[in-house]
């Protein structure tokens, strides 16, 4: 194994270790019997709306975060085909959901733990909005009764 296989594994397995217990995400699963590249990390988010919000709050955090990709089928390649939005709804909502967290060969575990913290931190402030929000909605809709 090279010493960028070394590096990329270890930066991979720092990422999955740090986000192992948090339940806000979903991590990359490699089958037993599969040997992964590990090039980047990703996760996975509970909706677009989740994954731009935090694309946003990183980016204002000086951490560069990125959608993976538009599924082929809904490209324009894809549409020439006769393909169309809602074809292919699983490739849709991974898609719509997936982060690519930043990964690259001289990256720190500092800076990894710094990426990690930031993104607990933006579902600890999220989810304390949402039920806050919640608590509002319904106090409102108590005192409509």
């Amino acid at each position: 194994m090279g010493e960028i296989d070394k590096i990329r594994i270890k930066i991979y397995n720092n990422y999955h270790s740090g986000f192992l217990n948090f339940d806000s995400v979903e991590l990359p699963v490699i089958p037993d019997n599969c040997k992964s590249s590990c090039h980047m990390f990703y996760i996975l988010l509970k909706s677009e709306n989740y994954r731009d919000n935090l694309i946003k709050y990183l980016k204002g955090q000086s951490i560069n975060c990125v959608f993976h990709y538009v599924p082929l089928h809904t490209s324009p390649m894809g549409e020439r085909f006769g393909y169309k939005e809602g074809d292919l709804p699983i490739t849709e909502s991974v898609a719509s959901r997936l982060v690519r967290l930043p990964f690259y060969n001289n990256l720190s575990k500092e800076s990894q733990e710094l990426i990690i913290s930031k993104i607990k931190e933006n579902f600890f402030d999220s989810e304390n909005l949402s039920k806050q929000e919640l608590k509002e909605n319904t106090l409102a809709y108590t005192l409509a009764e």
